[in-house]
């Protein structure tokens, strides 16, 4: 591995161990979290130097180390610890990027991720929590997290830069059966963690976005070709489909009961989840909850992709609103619940 790559590698592994912490982490904490320091065939002395390099590295650049020491410690140095503030690893509020760039970024961490920087870092998350210096609740994580390259997407992304439309057979939510659709694709985006096509729907001469994952069968690229379109609504296509998804999203807001500490919790927070006033009064209307369990809300697009994956968390989340949802997520636990009697049954 080259000697920059391995740097860079441990940098972000010390960041990320010290921005997670709420307490500080002493010097021995950090030796055995950090992957680089503990599997260091070095002796402890190079080890410790090693570090002290690596904060000045962090200094220069910006991030800067709080380092404190525990009450009735004053000069103990071994007991001093170490942290990194929220502050200083987070983008200002300011700062916002247009859809070019946000693009650019996704095809930064799907790099990312192909070249294993998530394994590094899940180490470090691993031992923080034996050291019982981590929770989902509060989860700072640096690794972007990008959906699985959809199997049409090359084929689509083809299509675009070549200008050719496609065609394809789709299911609609809520649709029994299929329907075939020929697109002039404009753009691919990827909103709430999926991925989505772009374009002007030749059956109704409208722009039209799609689900890449309700795509039944292959896309296939036609020969017609086509101009495609300057601006839509004085926007580019990309902008233009964000915007909108956007604002169909906060037309459809669920209701919720999570369970704190949950894997519910860090997973939902990916996707906008936040914490919200008290629903008691709904509450009553539906069924006991948890007195422990946390507000929240959140935004969906597909109603019944939203039901599977808030089903895929069990009894960690309860949906108060819209009944539709709820009602679906409980028609999913009820199938699961009976095909886990079902083979209970077979087994006896």
């Amino acid at each position: 591995m080259p000697e920059e790559r391995s740097v860079g590698e441990r940098l972000l592994n010390l960041v990320y161990a010290l921005a997670q912490t709420k307490i500080g982490l002493t010097k021995n904490d950090i030796l055995s979290v950090v992957e680089a320091y503990s599997n260091s065939k070095a002796d402890k002395t190079s080890i410790e130097r090693m570090f002290e390099r690596d904060k000045e590295i962090l200094r220069d650049n910006g991030i800067n180390i709080t380092v404190f020491e525990p009450l009735g410690d004053d000069g103990n140095n071994q007991d001093s610890r170490y942290l990194i503030s929220q502050e200083e690893v987070t983008f200002p509020a300011e700062v916002t990027f247009d859809a070019k760039e946000m693009a650019l970024l996704n095809l930064a961490a799907s790099a990312w991720n192909n070249a294993g920087q998530s394994k590094m870092l899940g180490s470090a998350l691993f031992k923080l929590k034996a050291l019982g210096q981590s929770s989902e609740e509060h989860f700072f994580d640096v690794r972007p997290q990008i959906p699985i390259v959809d199997k049409n997407f090359f084929e689509i992304e083809s299509a675009i830069e070549e200008n050719r439309e496609i065609t394809f057979t789709y299911l609609k939510p809520g649709a029994s059966s299929v329907t075939k659709r020929r697109l002039r694709p404009e753009a691919l985006l990827e909103f709430d963690y999926r991925w989505h096509v772009f374009g002007i729907d030749l059956s109704s001469e409208k722009p039209r976005t799609f689900l890449l994952s309700r795509i039944v069968g292959e896309v296939k690229k036609e020969g017609t070709k086509f101009v495609p379109s300057i601006a839509i609504k004085g926007k580019s296509a990309a902008e233009f489909a964000l915007e909108d998804l956007a604002r169909f999203a906060d037309q459809n807001t669920a209701i919720l009961k999570v369970q704190p500490h949950s894997r519910a919790v860090g997973e939902l927070k990916k996707h906008g989840l936040r914490f919200s006033g008290n629903h008691d009064s709904i509450n009553k209307q539906v069924f006991d909850v948890p007195a422990e369990y946390l507000d929240a809300e959140i935004s969906f697009v597909d109603s019944e992709l939203f039901a599977d994956e808030l089903a895929s968390f069990g009894p960690e989340v309860i949906v108060l609103e819209p009944a539709m949802l709820r009602e679906a997520v409980i028609a999913r636990l009820q199938i699961v619940n009976g095909l886990h009697d079902g083979a209970s049954d077979g087994g006896e």
